[in-house]
């Protein structure tokens, strides 16, 4: 009868060890995002310039998103390029980056987003058969993006639906400007490790942009192969069958509802690389199947757009406000298009199950695969073809 009391304490220990893991995890995405953007600092506005024609920009999205791990980020970038003008040879007001151009890079950008999440299934690496649990749930959003750009990508070529929607929705809204965005206190929180990484490498040391870059991604991946690795077996030994049946019936269970939860927490948190990482731990210690994490993800899609919107609205110019409503339409057909029917939905989990399958072979499928899809065939199409 002694004993039994210890039970719940320890649970309650499991809980506040499971949150540190877990607090410890997302804000080694965040450090690890900071460093590649303070890698690439200026870099991604100068890469963005370089689209002069849509399938460029297209990789110009695919590429950038890929280097700076936020797709919130490239959108806003191109928000403010868009709504930003300079002056032609003929003295006519122009945007620095047109708006029709801008189109494929916000599309682009739904592809580079997701390397996060394949870099966290990389934490897995050394034990086969989680590992392809966890590339398959990394890998499924990037199949899901990959083939919306795929339908859409040329409809907009041809008839420009999107854009034309947008601008349609930015004239309704053109009253509501200089709308900013309330700062996310889960985001602030989040970001805490990367200021203080960053004001230690370069206000106290003095080091360059560069070398602290360098230190920060180094130090976030090995905290991120950390916390990932105890994340997964606290979770294991703390989540009951009541507690995988609460998860099951009540939240991931009903597709609805975890696109839903998916989309309130990116929106909250305002990365749809932290919280679809978020699921990769979830998948691999068996909580939750790929199929129940795929609407949650498709809802994080959604969700991240909200980010550039509320950039656009801040700055009060149409044609900025105009792009961002593309990010957030051209998200909202691609889940229309696979959310409503199950065997459509089905169809990235089944590539990436399938893709999953081969690092049983060999692991190097999966290095190939990242360096294949987000940075030699972009770097191929926008150095040697633009």
């Amino acid at each position: 009868m002694e004993g039994t009391p210890k039970k719940p304490r320890n649970a309650w220990v499991k809980v506040v060890i499971l949150l540190l893991w877990l607090y410890l995890f997302l804000s080694s995405i965040n450090m690890m995002g900071g460093g590649f953007k303070l890698m690439g600092k200026g870099f991604s506005d100068k890469l963005v310039l370089l689209t002069k024609n849509p399938f460029a920009g297209l990789m110009v999205g695919v590429l950038t998103t890929a280097i700076v791990q936020s797709s919130s980020l490239v959108t806003s970038i191109v928000v403010g390029l868009v709504g930003a003008t300079t002056v032609d040879a003929a003295g006519h007001s122009v945007p620095i980056l047109d708006f029709q151009l801008a189109v494929p890079v916000i599309m682009g950008a739904n592809i580079g987003t997701t390397i996060t999440a394949v870099l966290v299934a990389m934490g897995f690496v050394g034990r086969r058969g989680r590992f392809r649990r966890a590339f398959a749930c990394a890998t499924m959003h990037d199949f899901f993006n990959i083939l919306t750009v795929a339908t859409l990508f040329p409809l907009e070529m041809l008839f420009h639906p999107l854009s034309r929607s947008a601008l349609w929705l930015s004239d309704r809204f053109a009253n509501v400007t200089h709308f900013n965005s309330p700062s996310s206190p889960v985001k602030w929180l989040l970001s805490r490790l990367e200021t203080g990484a960053h004001a230690l490498l370069m206000d106290i040391f003095g080091l360059e942009p560069l070398p602290a870059a360098i230190i920060m991604t180094v130090v976030s991946l090995l905290l991120l192969f950390v916390s990932l690795y105890y994340l997964t077996r606290t979770i294991k030994s703390l989540v009951s069958d009541k507690m995988e049946s609460i998860l099951d019936r009540y939240v991931f269970r009903r597709p609805f509802i975890a696109l839903l939860v998916g989309l309130a927490l990116t929106a909250t948190i305002q990365s749809s690389s932290v919280t679809t990482s978020l699921m990769v731990p979830l998948v691999t210690a068996g909580v939750l199947t790929l199929e129940q994490v795929f609407p949650y993800t498709m809802g994080a899609n959604i969700g991240t757009t909200v980010t550039a919107v509320l950039a656009a609205l801040g700055m009060g110019q149409p044609l900025g406000l105009a792009i961002a409503l593309t990010h957030t339409l051209f998200n909202t057909i691609g889940v229309s298009i696979f959310f409503p029917w199950r065997r459509i939905r089905n169809i990235p989990v089944f590539l990436a199950r399938t893709l999953a399958a081969l690092t049983l072979r060999s692991r190097w499928y999966a290095l190939v695969y990242i360096l294949v899809v987000f940075f030699i065939i972009p770097c191929f199409f926008v150095f040697v073809f633009n």
